[in-house]
């Protein structure tokens, strides 16, 4: 099993899944989301695990994931222009964390980068690096 499994065993339920999350419509006319899908859902909870887990790996300094993320930015400040391909393990779980844990700040970030495949890249590059290591 690598190390990265319990993550990388979500890209084709999250591949195959039509809708990652349910937006509301509030009386204002916000939209607000609401449930999450079940392969969504799954995959959270398996990251939670993961980083539970491996807290006591420094390699990964949780804690400080944003100081990660904010390294590998490109100059755009867009993550669709960082080359993922070339991104060690530690800077995949940190934009996975951002991902994730920046929902709690924008309601639907993560539905939105479920919905443009940065996730699934993550996931992928997770892989390779398992299988490099094999």
């Amino acid at each position: 099993m690598g190390r990265f499994e319990i993550l990388t065993k979500h890209i084709e339920p999250l591949k195959n899944e039509k809708e990652y999350s349910n937006p509301l419509n509030n009386k204002e006319g916000w939209f607000i989301y609401g449930e999450y899908a079940d392969t969504v859902k799954s995959f959270i909870d398996d990251f939670y695990n993961f980083i539970d887990y491996d807290n006591n790996d420094m390699d990964f300094e949780i804690r400080n994931y944003m100081s990660t993320v904010n390294n590998i930015m490109p100059e755009s400040g867009h993550v669709k222009d960082i080359n993922i391909s070339l991104l060690d393990a530690k800077s995949v779980v940190a934009l996975i964390t951002r991902c994730i844990r920046g929902e709690r700040f924008c309601g639907g970030l993560l539905s939105g980068v479920l919905k443009s495949g940065f996730i699934l890249k993550l996931l992928e590059r997770l892989k390779e690096i398992d299988e490099s290591q094999n």
